[in-house]
């Protein structure tokens, strides 16, 4: 059934509060030709042209679709799918200008600038029910292990959509990881930017392939039980002369620059900005079945300056409110490093709606830390208790992002103090401490390399790290501590609360000792905790232990640490010896810069037998 505009579907759109303005504006095929349509407020006329007029100056006009309406449209017989295009808008000065399609679903490849006119359509996965979407999306009583990473450089014989869904989806569920979050995959024209200067809002990158290649991508991630999430920046646009900026010779899409990222804000406060913003984030979870978003510079909209800006308060509600109404099971993730409160409250609870939030206090203060010798690890031991005062507020997300690899801040192996074992002892405890942390997890891609050479857009990871003894080891050693996150409740099951963390020593500054306790919903499942972040070698550490138990060493970064002269005692009996204000205690071999993780041995209670 061919679109049609009425009155309703305006007055939506100049209201903000169009969900689905990709049905309406950019071409779309019709049994009569290829329909064009655009928004362009204050301007003499509009045209298209292409490949279909031979890219004639003139073009062929376009009219409005009701007095007043802003909105140009014209059928053309003569386009087909296939046919690059792009719109001619006179400026009320009487100047022409040439622009991409603001909805344009394809875009040439860089250096070229012309949309094309696309037949992709809706994703036909709709067919799957809801429950089966949230069982893969995962939720806070879930385990969700996030692997990010920028397509062009993960690999570069897999440096397609295509390519890549041949291979990334099963060395992720090998590496113990159940959603990949790809940084993002529309269309910018500076491969620089990593993807965070777009231009073809609703357009893929076409370095990589098509529209329909990266359907599959996200499908074949799908297949093994992978959730997918795309990045999305809302806050501001490539001001590059072909897209978004100054559309009709005049602010249109934006408000103001962005000074510090050289590009321009969006004009959230404008109605048909927020509709062509809204309806993108939705076209990416009906046209791709995307599990999740995660909103890119959230701060910065949130907080351009020292005020909280009330437009971005309403947008982010109103964003999260129609997401969830529509796809009940997306992740919505804010990147957000400011303080304003109840991030991921329900929007009905006063809240702006988000399910997760990047928790940015906790990795710069455990990326500081950890970059500390080990007497200056004494003086600053507040550096890892302090997320604790904070961490149940919002449902977090602990990242170690592309973020922290690049501008000479030095990858995690680099930033450690020591010689190279300790270097590599270090970020195996570095990875513990992580993983038994309240929050959910995110890691960069080429992190499991351990690489010294920080991240380079236009390389791909050092993969040949893996033929060095230390580097493999590290990978594997990630490989099982992900794996056994997945399987350990008391990681995961209570995460935002209370219930699923106690303190058993946070004050052992003198020797840099750390020692929790994790706790699943029952309350007999739980892990004990012990990190080492020192440089001391205790051969017989004395820690406390709520029940007088036996105790396994279920997990230890020691296991593949050089130079442990013997293995370490694999189960310890707890004496009645009251430590650390608990009732019991047991004593263990706690080497340096290593992580342990006990749990309680419990007989297993015998099955009641009925003869009937």
């Amino acid at each position: 059934m061919s679109f049609r505009w009425n009155n309703d579907l305006i007055f939506l759109f100049h209201e903000g509060r169009y969900f689905q303005a990709y049905e309406a504006f950019g071409a779309h095929i019709t049994s009569e030709g290829i329909r064009f349509c655009i928004w362009v407020p204050d301007t003499n006329f509009v045209a298209v042209t292409g490949d279909f007029t031979q890219w004639s100056e003139e073009g062929i006009p376009m009219a409005l679709v009701s007095p007043g309406s802003e909105i140009w449209q014209i059928i053309v017989p003569e386009a087909k799918v296939g046919d690059r295009y792009k719109y001619v808008i006179e400026t009320k000065a009487g100047r022409k200008i040439w622009k991409m399609d603001p909805y344009g679903r394809e875009v040439e490849v860089p250096p070229a600038t012309a949309s094309i006119v696309s037949a992709f359509s809706l994703s036909s996965s709709s067919e799957n029910s809801n429950l089966v979407k949230q069982k893969r999306a995962g939720n806070s009583n879930q385990p969700i292990n996030i692997y990010e990473i920028h397509i062009g450089s993960w690999r570069k014989m897999c440096d397609s959509y295509h390519s890549l869904g041949k291979v990334l989806p099963a060395y992720l569920v090998q590496l113990g990881y159940t959603h990949v979050e790809f940084m993002p995959v529309m269309h910018h024209p500076f491969g620089g930017s990593w993807g965070y200067q777009i231009t073809g809002f609703y357009a893929v990158n076409a370095e990589w392939g098509s529209p329909q290649e990266l359907r599959e991508l996200v499908e074949a991630c799908h297949q093994v039980g992978l959730a997918v999430i795309f990045d999305w920046v809302p806050g501001h646009f490539c001001k590059n002369e072909e897209g978004l900026s100054q559309l009709n010779g005049q602010d249109v899409y934006e408000a103001e620059e962005h000074l510090e990222w050289g590009t321009k804000r969006f004009q959230v406060s404008r109605p048909e900005v927020r509709s062509f913003l809204l309806s993108n984030a939705a076209y990416w979870f009906a046209f791709y079945d995307i599990d999740g978003i995660r909103v890119d510079g959230v701060a910065s909209m949130l907080q351009p300056d020292k005020a909280y800006d009330c437009q971005a308060v309403d947008f982010f509600k109103n964003l999260n409110r129609m997401i969830f109404r529509r796809f009940p099971y997306a992740i919505m993730s804010a990147e957000d490093s400011t303080a304003f409160p109840h991030v991921t409250a329900p929007v009905h609870h006063g809240g702006l709606g988000f399910t997760y939030k990047w928790n940015m206090g906790w990795m710069n203060d455990t990326l500081q830390y950890i970059s500390m010798s080990p007497q200056e690890k004494s003086k600053n031991h507040h550096q890892l208790t302090f997320s604790l005062v904070y961490a149940f507020e919002e449902s977090y997300i602990l990242p170690f992002s592309h973020d922290e690899v690049v501008h000479g801040k030095k990858t995690l192996l680099d930033r450690m103090s020591g010689e190279y074992e300790e270097m590599f002892n270090q970020l195996r405890v570095l990875y513990l401490y992580m993983m038994t942390h309240p929050g959910k997890k995110l890691s960069f891609m080429g992190n499991e390399l351990a690489p010294f050479l920080e991240w380079r857009y236009y390389e791909e990871l050092e993969w040949k790290m893996l033929a060095y003894d230390s580097h493999r080891s590290f990978y594997l050693y990630l490989s099982q501590l992900n794996h056994f996150y997945l399987k350990e409740k008391s990681l995961w099951e209570q995460d935002s609360s209370w219930e699923g963390f106690r303190w058993v020593d946070a004050d052992n500054q003198e020797q840099s000792i750390f020692v929790y306790q994790r706790l699943a919903k029952d309350p007999e499942n739980y892990n004990m905790v012990v990190i080492n972040e020192g440089a001391g070698n205790y051969m017989e550490y004395r820690m406390g232990v709520p029940e007088r138990l036996k105790y396994r060493l279920v997990f230890t970064s020691a296991t593949y640490a050089h130079g442990l002269d013997q293995p370490l005692k694999k189960t310890m009996q707890a004496s009645s010896r009251p430590w650390q204000n608990q009732p019991y205690s047991i004593c263990l071999r706690l080497p340096s810069y290593t992580g342990l993780i006990l749990k309680p041995v419990r007989k297993r209670r015998k099955k009641d037998v009925s003869n009937g």
